[in-house]
């Protein structure tokens, strides 16, 4: 699962990173080769190299047809992935890689076979990408590290298998070699080789094997140009010994992600003086909490999923440009106004705590936290109101929040009515499984960019306001990108500009009947979401106007009267649970226009007469239980004929 996610990542926000780069002047580039450009009319293809390349692909299996250009009688300097040099009409650069999916896996029909020495005669090729092929567990042929020319190296998610060559230290020109996630038995025993690559500013080589290598840290000390690593789940222990002194005095950037480090946050590795690092993830590391080091330089620091206990150490205080901290799924305990206390404040954009143990109330004067975007602070122990009124809370003060998440916890109290005129920008509510009451106020539809709202499994009543349809972020083209991807995708790229395969966020959303775990995508979803509380009344016929909605879940209240007409306007909508209401009359036939409709649950309500049956409804699984619990229902896929009078004993409820 974590080699899926982080291919997710890297295939998902590359637009949202090539967005943010271009509007960032101070933004680290990512070291990876250039796309090819177009060539001027002058460069004809040297027929030694076009020999090479056609011998190259006949060696290659490639039943999607990825190569159909490569043709004896075209200059190959015109063919996919192949680039020339217009000064010296030499092929400088080759790019050959297969489709992958949403999720990063290899497509059917990828590219794959052996790959043929006939590359060697390529001597001045500075980029090869055989990267998201199919070789089928074969090893990386020794003959690339004769590549002398070679500047990057590509090779990522091509299933190679085996030890990797140590030929490869041959390639001292290098600038970057990517040999992340490959087949699992993928290993390098002895990292010696690495050594001599001493241009090397970018290496990812997670997900290989490196449990075998004590003195890693040795090896690494020896690349001085090094600004890029990533060493993600490679089964590296905490057993290596420090150099005496630091060569990495460029390193801006270390995934050392997934690794059985067990010891306390300060030992060994953060000992180490990196005095340009601004981006470290240590994530499901076993880290047991310490002190922050001399790591004063970070903007990025992910410590989710390790053992941190009690509370956090008042030495975080001097991470002065920390601009992202993730601690979620930790056991921090505690009061929260003590930990916020303990934490920078000047730069801070993004705090995850979900998932530990704090408690107390949310503080109340806290003025440095304005420049928070993200406050994740799900699960925990915390309780107390949320104000309603004018109360200077600190929330208040973060005018520039996007995403909020105070799920399960033990609040307490109506839904404050100054988030609209306070944070108006915010994209993300999130405010399920507490112990609020009162009504949805008019105030909460007056939020212009509100994308996803989730206030269920409260105690919430009253009436679902009409003013609904003014949630302007949901009433908008499904065709066009949710405001939350818009407003987010700041945060979202801070957290993996420098690593996109590292950040793994993600959310766990009800829908389709089930929870789902989003990680980026999360920023696409536009959700309603009321269920499991005490609302009455009808459902206004304003939900119409959200025409962006992805999730709509109504679902465990007391709503009556019909389903609105206006609900067959919801053309984006995938999920759509009005289950266990009162809702009564006939089921509009506008139902049938939801072509987008995955999922549907309309049991246990009074709802009568024949059951719509047209287009999307025809394709929903397990057609029955859509409508079990409605005894005056009748027509496929009921069993009660439409042709009779008599009614039907209920059924019992779940």
């Amino acid at each position: 699962m974590a080699r899926r996610e982080r291919l997710i990542q890297a295939t998902v926000t590359l637009l949202v990173l090539a967005t943010w780069l271009c509007q960032s002047s101070s933004a680290v580039a990512v070291p990876a080769p250039p796309p090819p450009q177009p060539h001027p009319k002058n460069i004809t293809c040297v027929p030694g190299e076009r020999d090479a390349l056609l011998a190259f692909k006949a060696g290659l299996t490639d039943p999607n047809n990825y190569l159909s250009s490569w043709r004896v009688e075209e200059d190959c300097c015109w063919w996919t992935g192949v680039e020339c040099s217009y000064r010296i009409d030499h092929v400088v650069s080759l790019h050959v890689n297969s489709d992958t999916d949403l999720y990063g896996e290899i497509m059917p029909g990828a590219i794959g076979g052996q790959i043929s020495s006939s590359l060697l005669t390529l001597r001045h090729l500075k980029y090869l990408d055989l990267s998201y092929n199919n070789f089928s567990g074969s090893p990386i042929p020794e003959f690339i590290g004769g590549l002398r020319s070679l500047k990057h190296l590509a090779l990522t998610s091509s299933s190679f298998d085996g030890r990797i060559p140590p030929h490869l230290g041959n390639l001292s020109n290098l600038v970057s070699l990517d040999l992340s996630f490959q087949s699992h038995g993928f290993c390098s025993p002895d990292l010696a080789w690495l050594s001599r690559l001493r241009k090397l500013q970018y290496l990812n080589i997670s997900e290989v094997d490196l449990s075998a290598n004590v003195n890693w840290t040795h090896v690494v000390n020896m690349l001085p140009s090094l600004i890029t690593l990533e060493l993600a789940a490679c089964g590296l222990q905490n057993t290596m010994t420090l150099p005496l002194h630091s060569n990495l005095t460029s390193l801006d950037t270390l995934d050392l992600e997934s690794n059985s480090f067990n010891s306390s946050f300060g030992a060994n590795y953060l000992a180490w003086d990196l005095p340009m690092l601004t981006y470290l993830d240590l994530s499901n590391c076993g880290i047991q909490g310490g002190d922050v080091g001399n790591l004063t330089s970070i903007q990025l620091l992910s410590l989710s999923r390790n053992n941190f206990s009690r509370m956090v150490p008042s030495t975080f205080k001097k991470l002065k440009k920390l601009q992202l901290l993730q601690l979620s799924e930790n056991f921090i305990s505690g009061d929260i106004e003590d930990l916020f206390h303990r934490l920078p404040t000047n730069e801070l954009q993004e705090l995850d705590l979900d998932c530990n143990n704090l408690r107390g109330r949310l503080p109340d004067r806290l003025e440095q936290f304005s420049s928070l975007l993200i406050l994740k602070l799900s699960n925990n122990k915390l309780s107390g109101e949320i104000p309603v009124g004018e109360f200077p809370t600190f929330l208040q003060r973060c005018k520039e929040l996007k995403f909020l998440d105070l799920a399960s916890n033990k609040f307490t109290g109506s839904l404050p009515t100054w988030i609209w005129s306070k944070i108006p920008s915010l994209a993300f509510l999130r405010l399920r499984s507490n112990m609020l009451t009162g009504g949805i106020p008019d105030e909460l539809t007056k939020m212009k960019g509100l994308q996803y709202l989730d206030i269920s499994n409260n105690n919430i009543s009253g009436k679902i306001p009409l003013s609904l349809g003014n949630l302007i972020a949901m009433a908008h083209s499904p065709n066009k990108q949710g405001t939350l991807f818009k407003t987010v995708n700041f945060f979202v790229v801070v957290s993996i500009y420098k690593n996109p395969h590292a950040y793994t966020d993600s959310l766990w959303v009800v829908t389709k009947g089930q929870q789902l775990e989003y990680t980026t995508g999360i920023v696409y979803m536009v959700n309603i979401d009321f269920s499991c509380n005490n609302l009455t009344g009808q459902i206004p016929h304003e939900i119409g106007m959200l025409v962006a909605l992805k999730n709509l879940n109504l679902s465990w209240n007391h709503l009556s009267s019909a389903i609105p007409q206006t609900i067959g306007e919801l053309r984006a909508v995938e999920s759509l649970d009005l289950s266990h209401n009162e809702l009564s009359r006939e089921i509009p036939i506008t139902l049938a226009d939801l072509t987008s409709l995955a999922h549907l649950n309309l049991s246990y309500n009074n709802l009568t007469g024949t059951i719509p049956f047209g287009n999307q409804l025809r394709t929903l699984d397990d057609q029955p239980s859509i409508y079990i619990g409605n005894p005056g229902l009748c027509g496929p896929p009921v069993s009660r004929n439409c042709s009779q009078t008599e009614t039907t004993t209920p059924a019992p409820e779940d």
